[in-house]
Formats: structure tokens, C-alpha cells, sequence
């Protein structure tokens, strides 16, 4: 299959832009065939899968791969609009001596009624030491907001931007239309998981390079209505300290059975802004101590 040709600068964008994890939880299962440990009393439906085209297996895509990128993220995109799901990703920086320089864990919960809950653990290593801090957002009930916590201290404040960006961050639409556009994937196998197809996406002859990034790797999991269940993204990157090897690893579960959590009581109390601006801004006094490693991060969520 043709694929259009990437300058360095996209392709850079298109892994920093998707994350991934492997699928987690036991016991019951959601409406797409998955493991959830989550309980709610009113599961949110799944919507119908989308039809098929001609020669699709699933939507935008056919036994040679995918046809048609924008068909197949738009259907993800529109399955997980009717439902609540949890997105888990990890990216991991390791350097070629196998010590981990950064891991940054993402999860987001989105809920009914627009709530929606996210946590972002951060470990990073400077000059040997291991620097932890975690970020934490809450939307929904006419509350926005942002925790951060490094040590023993955790400082609350009003989340200045719009609770739907979060929502755009999580499903990862921008990250996935990239992914698809630029690397040749294959369908590699199709297995029945609790009575739903699920597609195995993956690049043709393993890995595929994207300068200035080497040794690409993709496998991704897709249901019969086009969600992205499980995904793995692995290449070696240049940076000004050497080459590093970065994986990202992302699943979306708990289809119609999540539920976000709501603030701590009395930390604050801030009407749910309804502008468009980035879910990662914060005021400017804690904007201003974020580091370009974190918002490359933030960025990647929306991820993966």
C-alpha cells in the first residue's frame, strides 16, 4: 500500500503523540468482551458497530491494511462518544544500557454527565536522582480541578480549560490519524474475544523507519466498531544525551462501566470552563515550574 512520504518533523510528532498500556483488571466483563473489575448500577450503552463499506473489515480498513485512516479513528472516535471507558498508557525513555531516564503513567477515566477524571505520575532521573510527582485533574458537578503533588505536598487549583479537550486527549484522534496515515500496517489475525471480533494491526515486516526515528514498531488491537483497544509503540530516538529507546504502551477498557471520581471535598470550588484552550494549562505561578519533558508528556496523551 502507498503512503504518503513523512518529513522528520512529522514523524517525530506522530510517536510523541500516541501512548499505550497493557489492559488491566479482572472479573467482570464490558460491552466490548473485556475484563473490568469497575461496577456501575446504569452501564452506559455501547453504540451499534459502524457498517461496512465494500470489502472492509472494519471501517477504513481491508485485508491489505488500512485504506482509509481518517474512516477507521473517526469510528473509534464516535464509539467511545456514546460510552464511558478507561484509558491506561505508559512511556517509558530507557537509554541503550537499559536504565530508565523517564516514565510517565497515564489514567483517565471518562464518566456520565461530562465527568471526567485524570492521573499522571511522573518519575524522571536528573544527574542519578529520581524526581516523583503526580498531576491529577478533576471535571464534572460545576468543579474543575488540578492537583499537583511532589513529596509530601499536593497544591490544589482551579483547572483553567475546557473539560471536552480532555475528552479529545483521550481518545487519542489526533495521535492515531498520524499512526495510520504513516506507518504500513497489516492485518496479521482476527479472534473472537467474548463473542466480539477483534482485529491485530501491525507493521508489515515488523518495523519500518521514520527519520529521524529507527527501528518502528506498532501492534494494535482493534475491535469490530473500530476502538482501539490495545496498543504498542516502540522506536529509537536521537536526543542531544544519546540515543534512547522509548516505548509506549496504551489500552482503552471498561466500556460502559466507568465511573469518574469526583474532587475531595471543600479543596475547591470553581465553575467548569467552557473555553478550548489545552487541559494541561494551569495558572501561571505552577505554569511556569513545568519542565519541557512534562509537556512533551501532557502533549503525548493525548495518546496515545
Amino acid at each position: 500500500m502507498t503512503r504518503p512520504r513523512a518529513t522528520s518533523w512529522l514523524c517525530a510528532a506522530v510517536c510523541l503523540l500516541l501512548v499505550c498500556s497493557t489492559l488491566a483488571g479482572c472479573g467482570t466483563s464490558d460491552r466490548e468482551g473485556r475484563p473490568t473489575s469497575e461496577r456501575t448500577v446504569t452501564p452506559a450503552p455501547v453504540p451499534d458497530a459502524p457498517a461496512r463499506l465494500d470489502g472492509e473489515l472494519l471501517p477504513g480498513v481491508t485485508r491489505e491494511g488500512v485504506a482509509d485512516p481518517l474512516r477507521l479513528v473517526d469510528a473509534h472516535v464516535s464509539t467511545l462518544a456514546g460510552t464511558t471507558y478507561t484509558v491506561r498508557r505508559t512511556e517509558r525513555r530507557t537509554t541503550p544500557s537499559g536504565t530508565v531516564r523517564s516514565r510517565f503513567d497515564h489514567t483517565i477515566r471518562v464518566g456520565e454527565a461530562g465527568r471526567s477524571h485524570y492521573v499522571l505520575d511522573i518519575q524522571r532521573r536528573t544527574d542519578g536522582d529520581l524526581d516523583r510527582r503526580r498531576i491529577e485533574r478533576w471535571v464534572g458537578e460545576g468543579r474543575a480541578v488540578v492537583a499537583e503533588t511532589a513529596g509530601n505536598r499536593t497544591v490544589y487549583r482551579p483547572l483553567d480549560s475546557s473539560p471536552a479537550t480532555l475528552t479529545d486527549i483521550a481518545t487519542n484522534r489526533q495521535g492515531f490519524v498520524r499512526l495510520f496515515s504513516y506507518l504500513d500496517l497489516r492485518v496479521t489475525e482476527r479472534v473472537e474475544r467474548a463473542g466480539v471480533t477483534h482485529y491485530r494491526l501491525a507493521v508489515s515486516g515488523g518495523t519500518q523507519t521514520l527519520s529521524p526515528l529507527r527501528d518502528v514498531a506498532f501492534v494494535a488491537w482493534v475491535s469490530e466498531r473500530g476502538v482501539v483497544r490495545e496498543y504498542r509503540l516502540s522506536y529509537l530516538a536521537p536526543t542531544d544525551e544519546g540515543v534512547v529507546r522509548v516505548t509506549v504502551n496504551g489500552s482503552i477498557s471498561h466500556l460502559g462501566v466507568t465511573t469518574a471520581p469526583t474532587p475531595p471535598e471543600g479543596v475547591l470550588s470553581t465553575p467548569t470552563p467552557t473555553g478550548t484552550g489545552d487541559p494541561t494549562e494551569r495558572s501561571p505561578t505552577v505554569a511556569q515550574s513545568r519542565s519541557a519533558s512534562t509537556g512533551r508528556s501532557l502533549a503525548a496523551v493525548h495518546a496515545g
